[in-house]
């Protein structure tokens, strides 16, 4: 068994691609369906972002059944904790902080 922590990205390309296309780095299921490799190829080299979301779905849409030793999901709260005295944290969609605005108010 494996726990991947991934952040999220906002693009979904980068939160799946290398998981569920054969032979990729992440891909520690060594899961391979060639129907979805193709559909992640072609999302990769589509430019209209409702095509490529259509394509990403229907990729979805098989990976999510079809790999059996993977469980997918996911949180919709980014939880971040902090203290009055911190100003100017900033808190981004994909749930990774940024820092570099942070300053400690005294």
């Amino acid at each position: 068994m494996t726990f991947v922590g991934w952040s999220g990205r906002l693009d979904p390309d980068g939160n799946t691609y290398d998981f569920v296309v054969t032979g990729q780095p992440n891909n520690d299921s060594s899961y391979s369906n060639a129907q979805v490799d193709t559909l992640m190829k072609q999302q990769r080299a589509e430019p209209d972002p409702a095509k490529r979301k259509t394509l990403l779905q229907q990729a979805q849409q098989i990976f999510t059944v079809d790999d059996p030793s993977r469980v997918w999901f996911g949180f919709t709260i980014s939880a971040l904790t902090s203290v009055k005295s911190v100003a100017g944290m900033e808190s981004y969609p994909d749930r990774i902080p940024r820092f570099q605005t942070a300053q400690i108010q005294r």
